[in-house]
């Protein structure tokens, strides 16, 4: 953005609501404006276009049960459907957007284990590989135990809905909050690790 641009901000625990990236101020263009009224945005008109076609368009299907951050969308082929996370205190399963009907399915999706605070994810081989920032004990959504997690690198297999942790360390210091991750063509997983 050229200068000068402001964004009012949530500071001291406060939150405000125009802290949004529609309520940057940009002085020096006036075509920002019409981000403020638009209901879809492409930034870069070359590549995009070539995947959404010339005439991009939405369509509202449903609510979501959390009006929250979502995170690590996942199309799985095996199931038709795409598995996200919820980033948001006190939600512990995932969220399941079936598209075998004629319209999409919107379910809980709670995997075995249960994992929380899923960041990030990739498709890889048939299994889903998240970056998950949660490292507190919480309840499980399906029975009353607790579950002990820490932050890390998950597998998830989509068909079965059974979970491992395939790494939750570095030579023995645990990770701090694996926020997102990439994986090349040779299965290597890169990952970022923020320090909040």
């Amino acid at each position: 953005m050229p200068p000068d641009f402001s964004r009012p901000s949530s500071t001291g625990g406060n939150f405000n609501p125009k802290d949004t990236f529609i309520g940057t101020d940009v002085p020096s263009d006036p075509s920002f404006d019409l981000v403020k009224s638009s209901t879809f945005i492409v930034f870069d008109d070359s590549r995009a276009l070539d995947i959404l076609g010339s005439s991009p368009s939405y369509e509202f299907i449903f609510n979501t049960s959390n009006d929250s951050v979502h995170e690590a969308p996942v199309y799985v082929p095996a199931l038709n459907a795409i598995i996200y996370s919820i980033a948001a205190q006190g939600i512990y399963e995932q969220q399941i957007v079936g598209l075998n009907g004629s319209q999409p399915t919107l379910a809980n999706y709670t995997t075995n284990p249960p994992v929380y605070a899923v960041n990030g994810g990739r498709l890889y081989n048939g299994y889903i590989y998240w970056a998950v920032e949660g490292g507190v004990p919480f309840p499980s959504p399906t029975s009353n135990q607790t579950i002990l997690q820490k932050p890390g690198i998950y597998r998830l297999d989509p068909t079965t809905g059974q979970v491992e942790a395939i790494l939750n360390n570095y030579f023995g210091k645990q990770f701090n909050s694996p926020n997102d991750l990439v994986i090349d063509s040779r299965g290597d997983i890169f990952f970022t690790d923020s320090w909040y």
